[in-house]
């Protein structure tokens, strides 16, 4: 038994996803093309932009919230996060929700290897995992892509398109859903603790990128594009 998940992570859950219920009455939190989500959402991979560290908590407590408060073991999905800014800038956040975050210190090449290969094995698993291909937060990034209506994300790594590649013994061929987040950056501003919740985020949710035997590098490719095309949409 998970007693972290059961007397940590699932009750501040609660509390947080009601919350963020709440600021979507006002239009707060707006989540768009909700319809996209496959009906079964085992081993999916939610490849979200990276405006702040707000969206490691956002997108799970809002996507999810309802699926997550029926059946919380199955539909609890995984973040991952920069081990520096929640372990060591936001702890008592990574203690509450440990049980739900793989935080990976990315300056580690070997941490971030064995990151991988737990990532690949909680979506063979059938679990939800929600993961920022960036690297870091957009902002951040040396190098950008824009897309024809001025929206902006770094150049993808390659995490996604290995956790996805089918291999020998592999149950089931995950489903990638890109995520595009827009206003985050407004609600926690590079720098702060506090997130100004009055501010507004909009979630949008793209169609499904199911793997066909694409390389690594070639599906990369397809969640970058899919992503600057979602960032577009009205």
């Amino acid at each position: 038994m998970d007693w972290k998940f059961w007397l940590l992570t699932y009750p501040s859950g609660i509390i947080g996803g009601s919350i963020l219920q709440l600021f979507r009455l006002p239009g707060l939190v707006k989540i768009k093309n909700r319809e996209r989500l496959p009906k079964d959402l085992s081993g999916c991979i939610l490849a979200s932009n990276h405006p702040s560290l707000w969206e490691p908590i956002l997108l799970p407590l809002s996507i999810f919230f309802w699926k997550y408060l029926f059946h919380p073991t199955k539909y609890a999905p995984w973040s991952v996060a920069d081990k520096e800014n929640y372990f060591q800038k936001w702890r008592w956040i990574y203690f509450v929700v440990k049980s739900r975050l793989l935080a990976v210190n990315r300056k580690d090449k070997r941490e971030a290897i064995e990151a991988l290969s737990e990532m690949r094995r909680l979506v063979q698993a059938g679990k939800i995992l929600i993961i920022f291909p960036e690297g870091g937060r957009t902002e951040k990034g040396a190098e950008v892509l824009t897309s024809p209506k001025g929206n902006r994300i770094r150049p993808l790594q390659n995490g996604v398109g290995i956790i996805a590649q089918k291999r020998r013994g592999d149950k089931l061929v995950p489903k990638i859903i890109p995520i595009w987040v827009s206003g985050s950056d407004k609600v926690l501003p590079i720098g702060k603790k506090l997130p100004k919740l009055w501010k507004e985020t909009e979630i949008k949710i793209g169609k499904p990128i199911i793997p066909n035997g694409e390389s690594v590098t070639d599906l990369t490719k397809i969640i970058t594009q899919q992503l600057l095309n979602l960032a577009d949409e009205n």
